[in-house]
């Protein structure tokens, strides 16, 4: 049996997550670490791994994901992680599903899209306004590393959005929030959470060359 690239692809980026997720099993187990805490960082690596394959199926896990991540962000005390979990992103993954059930092909992948110019110019200033806005509003009820925290998590309310919409530049901005948060769990030191950050910070790249193929597979724009 023959394996072309695009699966050799899929089955190294799988292969290498799965042996990220048993590392942290044996590490929680060795170092008598959170469960909860444990069931967050693997959804949350399962979660961007499929989505990074524009499976559909990513949002069942990320509502696993999500649920779980907004106890261990609640107990670390960040609360632009809890806010933003539980005002967007949850409902943001109900949403989601359905508008790329509309966008299918046979094997539950969805059709990406791509911005251009003029429209990422104009995410950049939208999400440097916000940020630091929302870091003002985090220090005023007694929230910790405020604008590492902020930062977060608007760049993670516009990348959402751009997921839900399908578009591949969302891989961008994935990327400085998982960058944010390796940074944010080397401060609060949180071992699981920060391979989680790690992890999902690896996946950015498979993800922007998986739906940049996707895009470049489409012999013409998709319209809303």
């Amino acid at each position: 049996m023959k394996v072309n690239k695009k699966q050799l692809y899929t089955i190294c980026n799988y292969g290498f997550f799965s042996l990220v997720i048993v590392a942290c099993l044996v590490l929680t187990i060795v170092l008598k670490l959170n469960w909860i805490t444990l069931l967050s960082c693997v959804a949350g690596i399962l979660y961007v791994v499929l989505l990074s394959d524009r499976s559909v199926w990513n949002f069942i896990v990320g509502l696993v994901s999500s649920a779980t991540y907004i106890y261990v962000a609640f107990k670390a005390k960040l609360y632009g992680e809890v806010i933003f979990y539980l005002a967007v992103d949850l409902p943001m993954i109900v949403v989601s599903f359905c508008m790329w059930k509309k966008h299918l092909d046979k094997t539950n992948r969805v059709a990406a899209k791509k911005l251009n110019w003029k429209q990422i110019l104009l995410t950049i200033v939208a999400c440097g306004a916000v940020m630091v806005g929302y870091a003002f509003l985090l220090k005023a009820i007694g929230g910790v590393n405020v604008f590492v925290d902020a930062a977060s998590t608007v760049v993670s309310f516009v990348a959402t959005l751009l997921m839900a919409f399908r578009y591949r530049e969302q891989w961008f901005l994935w990327l400085v929030v998982n960058i944010l948060s390796v940074v944010m769990w080397a401060i609060t030191f949180d071992l699981l959470m920060l391979i989680m950050s790690a992890s999902c910070l690896l996946s950015c790249f498979v993800g922007f060359i998986n739906w940049t193929n996707s895009t470049k597979a489409e012999k013409k724009p998709l319209e809303e």
